[in-house]
């Protein structure tokens, strides 16, 4: 099984984010736009995994309360030096770099490495595969997000199986946990 954990978009911000993202979608038909329902913040990739078990009992010991990260209203343009190849929306709490760190100590004895990159939270809402530079897609988006607080509910994390296929990935959600404790 190819896994990783991630807290799903719920309806709420969804409801918030959707005009914008039906407005980028029909300003620019040649990206490959991820679909509304596999929207998502992953906190960490597994990769191939066998038993997933230890993995749910680790997860099952965070102690993290739940909480509500904030929309930056600028999209990230991520790619190589001045090319873009992925649209994505930055949230922003200073719980989600402590969620990610308690995450990989947790999953730490069941033979999963620290992530050597730094933590960026962020929902990946579109790839493209073409070249334009990040000033380029930057200026193709008409319609900015709003500046108002559009906040991304964190009430529990899920271990979502990840299959490739010539469509596009789908993720099949294993378990989830909610969020609960006093730390974060």
């Amino acid at each position: 099984m190819r896994l990783f954990v991630a807290i799903p978009a719920e309806d709420s911000f969804l409801d918030r984010i959707r005009p914008f993202l039906k407005q980028w979608k029909k300003e620019w038909k040649e990206v490959k736009w991820v679909p509304e329902t596999q929207l998502h913040l992953t906190l960490k990739f597994l990769g191939e995994t066998k038993d997933h078990e230890p993995v749910c009992e680790a997860l099952s010991a965070l102690a993290v309360s739940p909480f509500e990260a904030r929309l930056s209203p600028e999209p990230l343009f991520w790619g190589r030096g001045a090319f873009a190849s992925v649209i994505a929306l930055e949230l922003e709490d200073p719980v989600l770099p402590f969620l990610s760190q308690e995450i990989q100590k947790a999953l730490l004895p069941c033979g999963f490495e620290t992530e050597r990159r730094p933590f960026k939270p962020h929902l990946t809402v579109g790839r493209i595969k073409f070249p334009v530079t990040k000033k380029e897609a930057r200026e193709h988006l008409s319609k900015p997000l709003p500046q108002e607080n559009i906040l991304y509910p964190c009430r529990s994390i899920t271990l979502f199986e990840s299959r490739l296929t010539p469509e596009g990935p789908r993720y099949t959600s294993r378990k989830e946990f909610p969020l609960k404790g006093t730390r974060g």
